[in-house]
């Protein structure tokens, strides 16, 4: 395991992410920058065969990346990750709209569906022949929401552009 520190210049103890190569991990150190918290990456190799190290395992029970450590607190998936770092640091940071129409936004465009069709429709031909017509309702839909306003839930850069924003490096 391979540490790199980064600083914000918080006095709040650093959060620790376990970082695997091509995996969800950049959304999370997104994420930390937008609320400027210190942490320390722990990068993970990952082995011959493509899949995580087990040593992994031995920080979260799933073996996936990303996770990370919060005090003793370990929070695994990036979707959960991300709604965890905001609800816990994210009071006035403008993270998750609160007023309904943007929170409902908000939520809907994090769906994995949207992002993962279109994503998976441009970098695998496999997935274009399967998906046709629907990868282009799917670019269609996404196209209008952002028409309507400046960031996918609200006027606001918010959790829902993390999660959409960066879901193209993994598909």
């Amino acid at each position: 395991m391979t540490e790199v520190q980064t600083s914000t210049g918080s006095s709040e103890p650093p959060i620790i992410v376990y970082w695997l190569s091509d995996s969800r991990a950049d959304r999370i150190l997104f994420i930390l920058e937008e609320l400027e918290l210190p942490y320390k990456i722990e990068i993970i190799e990952r082995g011959p065969n493509r899949l995580a190290s087990p040593e992994l395992k031995k920080i979260h029970p799933l073996g996936k990346s990303p996770v990370i450590k919060d005090g003793e607190r370990v929070v695994a998936e990036s979707g959960f990750i991300i709604e965890y770092l905001i609800e816990k640091y994210g009071k006035g940071k403008n993270l998750k709209p609160t007023d309904e129409e943007a929170l409902f936004h908000y939520n809907y465009t994090q769906s994995p569906w949207i992002i993962k069709h279109i994503i998976g429709g441009i970098f695998n031909k496999v997935d274009e022949i399967f998906l046709g017509p629907t990868l282009t309702s799917h670019i269609d839909f996404l196209e209008a929401e952002l028409d309507k306003r400046q960031w996918l839930a609200d006027s606001d850069f918010s959790g829902a552009d993390v999660h959409a924003g960066l879901q193209s490096k993994w598909q």
